[in-house]
């Protein structure tokens, strides 16, 4: 899962790593907060219009089972928008 920003940010999940971003014009990446333990992003959006909220969907690697979360600070924390995770 790759996604872009307007202004240059660059958020990425890599596999035993998780949540990484990095932004112009340096571009050094930097592990975002949540735990992510199980599973695995497998699609991210970032709000057009506050860069310090963001989306993803996650999958369980145990069961498969999806979840939405949101973001509010950047990804330092997250919290689920599904009304059946755990």
């Amino acid at each position: 899962m790759v996604s872009v920003t307007p202004a240059g940010a660059v958020y990425a999940f890599v596999a035993g790593v998780g949540l990484v971003r990095a932004a112009e014009p340096d571009l050094a990446w930097r592990t975002l907060g949540g735990d992510f333990t199980g599973h695995y992003v497998i699609h991210g959006a970032v709000d057009p219009s506050d860069e310090q909220t963001l989306y993803v969907v996650t999958v369980a690697a145990a069961n498969r089972t999806q979840d939405v979360r949101m973001s509010r600070d950047g990804g330092a924390t997250w919290r689920s928008l599904s009304t059946t995770a755990p």
